[in-house]
Protein backbone atom coordinates (compact mmCIF):
# COMPACT_ATOMS: atom_id res chain seq x y z
CA UNK A 1 0.00 0.00 0.00
CA UNK A 2 2.76 2.34 0.85
CA UNK A 3 4.95 1.82 -2.05
CA UNK A 4 1.46 2.18 -4.54
CA UNK A 5 0.92 5.27 -2.82
CA UNK A 6 4.01 6.70 -3.37
CA UNK A 7 3.75 6.08 -7.05
CA UNK A 8 1.13 7.63 -7.50
CA UNK A 9 1.84 10.49 -5.80
CA UNK A 10 5.17 10.64 -7.56
CA UNK A 11 2.82 10.28 -10.86
CA UNK A 12 0.66 13.20 -9.37
CA UNK A 13 3.72 15.49 -8.77
CA UNK A 14 5.84 14.88 -12.33
CA UNK A 15 8.41 13.02 -10.03
CA UNK A 16 11.24 10.75 -11.53
CA UNK A 17 13.08 9.30 -8.54
CA UNK A 18 11.68 7.73 -5.91
CA UNK A 19 13.58 6.04 -2.34
CA UNK A 20 13.02 3.75 -0.11
CA UNK A 21 14.99 3.19 3.45
CA UNK A 22 14.97 -0.80 3.29
CA UNK A 23 18.11 -2.98 3.81
CA UNK A 24 19.55 -5.37 1.37
CA UNK A 25 18.74 -8.06 4.17
CA UNK A 26 14.76 -7.99 4.39
CA UNK A 27 11.32 -8.65 2.47
CA UNK A 28 10.48 -5.45 2.12
CA UNK A 29 12.56 -4.06 -0.40
CA UNK A 30 11.07 -6.82 -2.76
CA UNK A 31 7.29 -5.55 -1.98
CA UNK A 32 8.30 -1.94 -2.73
CA UNK A 33 9.86 -2.53 -5.53
CA UNK A 34 7.78 -4.88 -7.45
CA UNK A 35 4.71 -2.30 -6.28
CA UNK A 36 6.84 0.69 -7.77
CA UNK A 37 7.64 -0.99 -10.97
CA UNK A 38 4.24 -2.38 -11.52
CA UNK A 39 2.36 0.99 -10.44
CA UNK A 40 4.91 3.56 -12.81
CA UNK A 41 7.21 1.41 -14.25
CA UNK A 42 9.17 4.14 -15.59
CA UNK A 43 10.06 5.70 -11.70
CA UNK A 44 13.61 5.26 -10.91
CA UNK A 45 14.11 3.81 -7.14
CA UNK A 46 17.12 4.66 -5.07
CA UNK A 47 17.70 2.60 -1.95
CA UNK A 48 20.32 4.92 -0.65
CA UNK A 49 20.78 2.21 3.16
CA UNK A 50 20.58 -0.89 1.25
CA UNK A 51 23.05 0.27 -2.08
CA UNK A 52 25.90 1.66 0.27
CA UNK A 53 25.82 -1.19 2.89
CA UNK A 54 25.11 1.40 5.83
CA UNK A 55 25.44 -0.36 9.06
CA UNK A 56 23.05 0.97 11.97
CA UNK A 57 26.06 3.10 13.77
CA UNK A 58 27.22 4.50 10.63
CA UNK A 59 23.19 5.60 9.65
CA UNK A 60 23.04 6.83 13.18
CA UNK A 61 26.25 8.86 12.61
CA UNK A 62 25.09 10.37 9.16
CA UNK A 63 22.32 11.59 10.88
CA UNK A 64 24.23 13.43 13.47
CA UNK A 65 26.75 14.72 11.34
CA UNK A 66 23.73 16.01 9.33
CA UNK A 67 21.93 18.02 12.04
CA UNK A 68 19.47 15.04 12.76
CA UNK A 69 20.28 12.89 16.25
CA UNK A 70 18.63 10.00 16.77
CA UNK A 71 17.53 9.56 20.42
CA UNK A 72 20.11 6.66 22.14
CA UNK A 73 19.64 3.15 21.78
CA UNK A 74 17.55 1.95 25.03
CA UNK A 75 17.06 -1.41 24.23
CA UNK A 76 18.47 -4.61 23.19
CA UNK A 77 15.27 -5.52 20.71
CA UNK A 78 14.43 -4.14 17.56
CA UNK A 79 10.81 -3.46 17.71
CA UNK A 80 7.98 -2.85 15.12
CA UNK A 81 4.91 -1.23 16.29
CA UNK A 82 1.61 -1.45 13.67
CA UNK A 83 -2.07 -1.38 14.17
CA UNK A 84 -2.23 -5.52 13.67
CA UNK A 85 0.51 -5.88 17.01
CA UNK A 86 4.21 -5.72 17.29
CA UNK A 87 7.31 -8.01 15.91
CA UNK A 88 10.56 -8.00 17.98
CA UNK A 89 14.13 -8.88 17.23
CA UNK A 90 17.01 -9.76 19.48
CA UNK A 91 19.95 -11.71 20.39
CA UNK A 92 17.25 -14.65 20.92
CA UNK A 93 15.82 -14.82 17.37
CA UNK A 94 19.26 -14.64 15.67
CA UNK A 95 19.08 -18.56 15.32
CA UNK A 96 16.04 -20.71 16.90
CA UNK A 97 17.28 -22.11 20.20
CA UNK A 98 15.70 -19.68 22.52
CA UNK A 99 13.02 -17.45 22.78
CA UNK A 100 13.09 -13.68 23.85
CA UNK A 101 12.70 -13.36 28.16
CA UNK A 102 9.45 -12.11 29.37
CA UNK A 103 10.42 -8.39 30.22
CA UNK A 104 11.04 -8.43 26.34
CA UNK A 105 7.38 -8.47 25.34
CA UNK A 106 6.14 -5.26 24.59
CA UNK A 107 2.40 -5.30 24.57
CA UNK A 108 2.25 -8.03 28.03
CA UNK A 109 5.52 -7.62 29.93
CA UNK A 110 4.64 -10.05 32.80
CA UNK A 111 1.11 -11.63 31.67
CA UNK A 112 2.59 -15.37 32.49
CA UNK A 113 4.06 -13.80 36.40
CA UNK A 114 0.98 -12.25 37.42
CA UNK A 115 -2.16 -14.13 35.58
CA UNK A 116 -5.43 -12.31 35.55
CA UNK A 117 -8.15 -13.99 36.28
CA UNK A 118 -10.64 -15.09 32.81
CA UNK A 119 -13.21 -12.63 31.15
CA UNK A 120 -15.76 -13.23 28.95
CA UNK A 121 -16.61 -11.09 25.67
CA UNK A 122 -18.27 -11.37 22.92
CA UNK A 123 -17.40 -10.55 19.17
CA UNK A 124 -20.02 -9.45 16.46
CA UNK A 125 -19.33 -9.91 12.76
CA UNK A 126 -21.41 -8.44 9.82
CA UNK A 127 -20.39 -10.30 6.05
CA UNK A 128 -17.15 -11.64 7.71
CA UNK A 129 -16.13 -8.20 9.18
CA UNK A 130 -15.43 -7.59 13.24
CA UNK A 131 -18.33 -4.79 13.99
CA UNK A 132 -18.79 -4.87 17.51
CA UNK A 133 -17.23 -6.21 20.93
CA UNK A 134 -19.68 -7.12 23.78
CA UNK A 135 -22.51 -4.95 21.66
CA UNK A 136 -20.34 -1.86 21.43
CA UNK A 137 -20.70 -1.02 17.55
CA UNK A 138 -17.05 0.22 16.82
CA UNK A 139 -15.23 1.25 13.50
CA UNK A 140 -12.54 -1.37 12.33
CA UNK A 141 -9.13 0.48 13.86
CA UNK A 142 -10.98 1.39 17.19
CA UNK A 143 -11.90 -2.20 17.59
CA UNK A 144 -8.46 -3.38 16.91
CA UNK A 145 -7.23 -0.81 19.20
CA UNK A 146 -9.91 -1.80 21.71
CA UNK A 147 -9.36 -5.82 21.48
CA UNK A 148 -5.65 -5.68 21.57
CA UNK A 149 -5.93 -3.73 25.00
CA UNK A 150 -8.31 -6.16 26.30
CA UNK A 151 -6.37 -9.59 25.17
CA UNK A 152 -2.98 -8.54 25.46
CA UNK A 153 -2.68 -8.52 29.27
CA UNK A 154 -3.79 -12.18 28.74
CA UNK A 155 -0.38 -13.03 26.52
CA UNK A 156 -2.60 -13.52 23.62
CA UNK A 157 -1.49 -13.75 20.50
CA UNK A 158 2.32 -14.31 21.65
CA UNK A 159 4.60 -16.41 19.01
CA UNK A 160 7.95 -16.51 17.70
CA UNK A 161 7.65 -16.88 13.39
CA UNK A 162 10.31 -19.09 11.61
CA UNK A 163 9.98 -18.97 8.21
CA UNK A 164 11.36 -18.31 4.99
CA UNK A 165 12.36 -14.99 3.62
CA UNK A 166 11.66 -13.99 -0.17
CA UNK A 167 15.03 -13.83 -0.82
CA UNK A 168 15.32 -17.65 0.29
CA UNK A 169 16.79 -17.19 3.83
CA UNK A 170 15.34 -18.31 6.83
CA UNK A 171 14.23 -15.83 9.11
CA UNK A 172 12.64 -15.80 13.25
CA UNK A 173 11.42 -13.06 14.72
CA UNK A 174 9.23 -13.18 18.08
CA UNK A 175 5.62 -10.93 17.45
CA UNK A 176 2.71 -10.11 19.68
CA UNK A 177 -1.17 -9.67 18.06
CA UNK A 178 -3.64 -10.11 20.34
CA UNK A 179 -6.58 -8.54 18.67
CA UNK A 180 -5.50 -10.97 15.45
CA UNK A 181 -5.39 -14.29 17.64
CA UNK A 182 -8.93 -13.31 18.86
CA UNK A 183 -10.50 -12.41 15.51
CA UNK A 184 -9.04 -14.96 13.66
CA UNK A 185 -10.28 -17.37 16.27
CA UNK A 186 -13.79 -16.02 17.02
CA UNK A 187 -14.07 -15.67 13.09
CA UNK A 188 -12.97 -19.35 11.94
CA UNK A 189 -15.43 -21.00 14.38
CA UNK A 190 -17.77 -18.82 13.17
CA UNK A 191 -17.16 -19.91 9.24
CA UNK A 192 -17.56 -23.62 10.79
CA UNK A 193 -21.03 -22.71 11.83
CA UNK A 194 -22.80 -20.64 8.47
CA UNK A 195 -20.35 -22.15 5.80
CA UNK A 196 -20.70 -25.61 3.82
CA UNK A 197 -17.68 -27.74 4.21
CA UNK A 198 -16.69 -27.47 0.43
CA UNK A 199 -16.85 -23.80 1.49
CA UNK A 200 -14.66 -24.05 3.80
CA UNK A 201 -11.86 -26.55 1.59
CA UNK A 202 -11.61 -24.11 -1.39
CA UNK A 203 -11.28 -21.00 0.94
CA UNK A 204 -8.28 -22.79 2.76
CA UNK A 205 -7.01 -23.80 -0.36
CA UNK A 206 -6.89 -20.55 -1.60
CA UNK A 207 -5.82 -18.46 1.62
CA UNK A 208 -2.26 -19.81 1.62
CA UNK A 209 -1.15 -18.89 -1.74
CA UNK A 210 -2.78 -15.42 -1.34
CA UNK A 211 -0.71 -15.40 2.02
CA UNK A 212 2.57 -16.33 -0.04
CA UNK A 213 1.55 -13.82 -3.00
CA UNK A 214 1.01 -10.79 -0.30
CA UNK A 215 4.55 -11.77 1.35
CA UNK A 216 6.38 -12.14 -1.83
CA UNK A 217 5.22 -8.32 -3.06
CA UNK A 218 2.76 -9.90 -5.90
CA UNK A 219 -0.57 -8.41 -4.41
CA UNK A 220 -0.73 -6.56 -7.73
CA UNK A 221 -0.99 -9.67 -9.96
CA UNK A 222 -4.38 -10.10 -10.97
CA UNK A 223 -4.49 -13.52 -9.55
CA UNK A 224 -4.91 -11.76 -6.21
CA UNK A 225 -8.23 -10.19 -7.55
CA UNK A 226 -9.49 -13.32 -8.55
CA UNK A 227 -8.66 -14.83 -5.11
CA UNK A 228 -10.42 -11.92 -3.25
CA UNK A 229 -13.27 -11.80 -5.09
CA UNK A 230 -13.71 -15.47 -4.15
CA UNK A 231 -12.82 -15.08 -0.57
CA UNK A 232 -15.90 -11.89 -0.76
CA UNK A 233 -18.42 -14.40 -1.97
CA UNK A 234 -17.43 -16.84 0.60
CA UNK A 235 -18.58 -14.00 3.47
CA UNK A 236 -21.40 -12.85 2.59
CA UNK A 237 -23.58 -15.05 5.42
CA UNK A 238 -20.41 -14.82 7.51
CA UNK A 239 -22.36 -12.39 10.21
CA UNK A 240 -23.43 -13.30 13.86
CA UNK A 241 -22.00 -13.20 18.05
CA UNK A 242 -19.31 -15.24 18.88
CA UNK A 243 -18.40 -15.24 22.65
CA UNK A 244 -15.03 -16.01 23.81
CA UNK A 245 -13.11 -16.35 26.71
CA UNK A 246 -9.75 -14.72 27.28
CA UNK A 247 -7.54 -16.85 29.47
CA UNK A 248 -4.38 -16.60 30.22
CA UNK A 249 -2.04 -17.47 26.82
CA UNK A 250 -4.55 -18.39 24.64
CA UNK A 251 -8.60 -17.34 23.58
CA UNK A 252 -11.27 -20.28 24.23
CA UNK A 253 -14.48 -20.11 22.07
CA UNK A 254 -17.49 -20.86 24.43
CA UNK A 255 -20.03 -20.40 21.97
CA UNK A 256 -21.51 -18.74 18.78
CA UNK A 257 -24.76 -18.04 16.89
CA UNK A 258 -25.59 -16.89 13.99
CA UNK A 259 -29.01 -16.47 12.03
CA UNK A 260 -27.53 -18.22 9.13
CA UNK A 261 -26.01 -21.24 11.43
CA UNK A 262 -26.57 -24.39 9.37
CA UNK A 263 -26.46 -26.28 12.36
CA UNK A 264 -29.64 -24.87 13.67
CA UNK A 265 -31.40 -25.91 10.29
CA UNK A 266 -30.90 -28.97 10.53
CA UNK A 267 -33.36 -31.56 11.96
CA UNK A 268 -30.84 -34.20 13.18
CA UNK A 269 -28.92 -33.73 16.21
CA UNK A 270 -25.34 -35.17 16.24
CA UNK A 271 -24.59 -38.56 17.26
CA UNK A 272 -28.44 -38.52 18.26
CA UNK A 273 -31.01 -38.48 16.05
CA UNK A 274 -30.96 -38.64 12.31
CA UNK A 275 -33.84 -36.46 11.42
CA UNK A 276 -32.87 -35.83 8.11
CA UNK A 277 -32.61 -39.97 6.79
CA UNK A 278 -33.89 -43.26 7.93
CA UNK A 279 -31.35 -46.01 8.98
CA UNK A 280 -32.04 -48.08 5.51
CA UNK A 281 -31.00 -44.87 4.02
CA UNK A 282 -27.56 -44.69 6.60
CA UNK A 283 -27.26 -48.56 5.10
CA UNK A 284 -27.05 -47.45 1.79
CA UNK A 285 -24.95 -44.62 1.62
CA UNK A 286 -22.08 -46.80 3.79
CA UNK A 287 -22.34 -49.30 0.93
CA UNK A 288 -21.96 -46.50 -1.32
CA UNK A 289 -18.96 -44.53 0.06
CA UNK A 290 -17.47 -48.14 0.93
CA UNK A 291 -17.80 -49.31 -2.90
CA UNK A 292 -14.13 -47.82 -3.90
CA UNK A 293 -11.81 -49.75 -1.02
CA UNK A 294 -14.15 -52.59 -1.51
CA UNK A 295 -13.02 -53.01 -5.47
CA UNK A 296 -9.16 -52.39 -4.38
CA UNK A 297 -9.75 -55.30 -2.17
CA UNK A 298 -10.95 -57.32 -5.21
CA UNK A 299 -8.56 -56.55 -7.35
CA UNK A 300 -5.97 -56.91 -5.11
CA UNK A 301 -7.19 -60.89 -4.62
CA UNK A 302 -8.62 -59.93 -1.23
CA UNK A 303 -12.19 -61.64 -0.49
CA UNK A 304 -14.96 -59.30 -0.81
Amino acid sequence: MQATLLAELAGERGSSTVAHGCTAAGNDQVRFEIALRTVNPSLEVLAPVRDNAFVRDEQVAYLEKHGMPVPAKASAYSINRGLWGVSIGGTETLDSKASIPEHAWVLSAGAMESPREAETHKIGFEHGVPVSIDGNTLAPVELIEALEQLAAPFGIGRGIHLGDTVLGTKGRVAFEAPAAEVLLTAHRELEKLVLTGLQQRIKDAVAAPYGDFVHEGKQLDPVCRDIEALLDSSQQRVSGEVRVRFQPGSVFVEGVQSPYSLMAASKGVYGEAAGEWTAQDALGYSKILALGGMLQTRAAGGTS
